[in-house]
């Protein structure tokens, strides 16, 4: 939802870019630290528990980094298709 400020006398297209490259910055920022969760899963040999409740760490590394990149790819793939004029 893309709500204007009535205080600033700035044009709609204008906050719609300011928006755009928000966005834009925080989907490469998800995405790099999806990867950045999936390497360290791959890379750095964890300690093994002997408690066998304990989940594995470089699992979940590998599935936190899994969904933080796809949600990297969402908010890309949407871009400002929702920024509407109210």
């Amino acid at each position: 939802m893309f709500i204007r400020n009535p205080q600033k006398d700035v044009s709609l297209e204008e906050e719609r870019a300011v928006v755009s490259r928000r966005l834009s910055r925080r989907w490469k920022l998800l995405q790099i630290l999806g990867a950045a969760l999936i390497a360290l899963a791959g890379v750095i040999d964890w300690l093994h528990f002997s408690d066998p409740t304990v989940p594995d760490a470089p699992m979940l590394f590998l599935m936190a980094g899994i969904m933080v990149f796809i949600t990297g790819l969402a908010m890309q793939r949407g871009g400002t298709a929702g920024l509407t004029e109210k």
